[in-house]
Formats: structure tokens, C-alpha cells, sequence
């Protein structure tokens, strides 16, 4: 049929997202952390993998890996609540993600939770 649809596609595209992590790809990071945070395709649940990927990801600027953890902190499920981090990562969602209003919001609630600013 010349198409890499159906049953392989899924298969091609898990191959991909994880050689682009391995390779150091902030979107690849990402994307593999998403997975193994809520347990997709072949990639059973695992918070520590995820949480060092979002990171990895963060670090590189990714400004969706930053607030993914930003919310993840903030909240508190899966990971123990800290509203530091959650600040920390927030911050670094805001400064990736100048135009996004989801960062502005979530900085400035966090901020006004203690009177930071």
C-alpha cells in the first residue's frame, strides 16, 4: 500500500520521539516525559523518567516542558506539591513562552499564593 499507516505508525512514531530524546532534542524530551507521565504507547507510567526529561527539556529552553512542570509542582499529582519549583519553573515558562497567557496566568497566581512578585 506504500503508506507507514496503520499498526506501524504508532510503532515509528514512539522509535522517533525516543531517538530525538537520546539524542539530546528538547521537543523529543518533552515529548518521551509526556509518555512516560501518563503511560503511553509501549512506555509504562514513570514519574522519576518523566520528571528528569521535563527537566532536561526545561533546561534547553523549551518554554512547554517548563510549564508542564510549573502545573505539575503547583498541583501537586503525582509529585509532592512545592510551590517553589512550581515559581521556579513558572518563571522559565514565562521567559520561553513570552505571547503564551497560560504562562502569564500561572506566574502571577503562583506569585500572589505568598505576595511574591
Amino acid at each position: 500500500m506504500g503508506s507507514l499507516g496503520g499498526r506501524y505508525a504508532a510503532e515509528l512514531e514512539a522509535a522517533c520521539i525516543r531517538r530525538a530524546a537520546e539524542a539530546g532534542n528538547p521537543q523529543g524530551q518533552f515529548l518521551l516525559a509526556a509518555d512516560y507521565r501518563y503511560g503511553n504507547g509501549d512506555t509504562s507510567p514513570n514519574i522519576a523518567q518523566a520528571l528528569a526529561l521535563y527537566r532536561q527539556s526545561a533546561m534547553q529552553g523549551y518554554g512547554l516542558a517548563a510549564f508542564a512542570l510549573a502545573e505539575w509542582y503547583a498541583l501537586g499529582e503525582g509529585v509532592p506539591k512545592n510551590t517553589e519549583l512550581a515559581r521556579h519553573y513558572a518563571a522559565l515558562a514565562r521567559k520561553y513562552l513570552p505571547d503564551n497567557p497560560e504562562a502569564d496566568r500561572l506566574f502571577r497566581t503562583l506569585a500572589e499564593t505568598d505576595g511574591a512578585t
